[in-house]
């Protein structure tokens, strides 16, 4: 899901902070939203699985808002760390052209010691790679020496993903963990929960699940912002409880990425508070 490969000079000064209209276009999706704190919300036991992704114009994202959310980590689908302070940044090679020198001495030298794989390879609109590009290049990664999460497929269980775990696996690749995207059509976190016991029954690994949230494609607005909390979570203590559930990240914190303003799932608002996604969060991360 989402997220535009961004090369690394692309690390910009914030004279522009925000688009021409784009204040007005988001704030306008969240008039009228709850403001109430989230009452009789208990932390989960592990906060430190608790994560974000962060998908935004780099001179809309800000420390202050993020550290209010209390995640132990974030990543951005790039092999740079945005400019933040306090949680651990994860770098992911995106696709076949961050597999350069360049991209993978970043990725590899980050404090996380950790690489997410290729996003979304059996989706055209993403890093769009066959079975076999993708396991040609799984070499680069392994030489970073990093601890290496499995090329994030649209379906964990599909045939992409099956047969790269066992091509890697004939040819003795080292993929260390697996990593889910799983956008729920509906609200009901068994479904979830048994989604991602057959991951693992499947491949034999932990979990990072890096991208989830209820949505309905065809309808963004369907799920209303109190849904997408209660979801969360009831989800996370879900995925709390699920030991070989290593890490998780809520898609995503800001609305603005990819233009999907009429999704209720955002963490951060456009004014920098935090919605009610947000606030639930932060209280399942003791914050």
């Amino acid at each position: 899901m989402l997220a535009l490969a961004v090369p690394l000079a692309g690390m910009i000064a914030c004279s522009n902070p925000t688009p021409e209209g784009y204040a007005d276009r988001a704030i306008s999706a969240y008039a009228g939203l709850a403001l109430s704190t989230p009452a009789g919300q208990r932390p989960v036991r592990h906060p430190e699985k608790i994560g974000i992704g962060i998908a935004a114009p780099p001179c809309d994202i800000r420390s202050a808002e993020v550290a209010r959310l209390g995640l132990s980590w974030y990543y951005n689908w790039k092999a740079v760390p945005e400019a933040l302070h306090g949680p651990q940044f994860v770098p992911m090679i995106w696709g076949a052209r961050e597999v350069s020198p360049g991209h993978l001495l970043y990725a590899g030298t980050a404090s996380a010691g950790v690489i997410l794989g290729f996003n979304e390879p059996d989706n055209p609109k993403q890093s769009a790679m066959t079975v076999e590009q993708a396991l040609d290049l799984w070499p680069e990664l392994m030489r970073t020496g990093a601890r290496l999460g499995s090329p994030a497929t649209t379906d964990a269980l599909g045939n992409w993903m099956r047969k790269f775990m066992q091509k890697a696996e004939a040819r003795r690749y080292r993929v260390d963990f697996i990593a889910v995207h799983y956008y729920a059509d509906d609200l009901d976190v068994g479904k979830f929960q048994r989604h991602l016991e057959a991951v693992h029954e499947t491949y034999g690994k932990p979990i990072w699940v890096t991208e989830w949230a209820p949505v309905d494609w065809t309808d963004l607005g369907k799920y209303s912002e109190q849904q997408l909390a209660d979801y969360l979570y009831a989800a996370s203590h879900m995925l709390d409880r699920l030991e070989f559930v290593e890490r998780q990240s809520w898609f995503s914190a800001y609305e603005g990425a990819d233009n999907l303003y009429g999704w209720n799932n955002a963490a951060i608002a456009p004014d920098g508070s935090l919605t009610l996604v947000g606030r639930t969060m932060a209280a399942l991360t003791g914050h």
